[in-house]
């Protein structure tokens, strides 16, 4: 799931644009319906790590 999640979010040409717009179309294309339950996965991800320790 981490690994095929950022696919979409890429540019076939990372040069593409200015570079000052890059992180917003990132942004757009990382919100809305489709990036939720991936957001809540990252965010309760996120939260439990700090609590709990590393697997062993």
């Amino acid at each position: 799931m981490a690994s095929a999640e950022p696919d979409p979010l890429l540019p076939a040409d990372p040069a593409a644009g200015p570079p000052a717009e890059r992180p917003a179309r990132s942004f757009a294309l990382a919100t809305g319906p489709a990036y939720d339950d991936i957001s809540r996965l990252w965010i309760n991800a996120r939260r439990l790590s700090r609590y709990h320790p590393a697997p062993a």
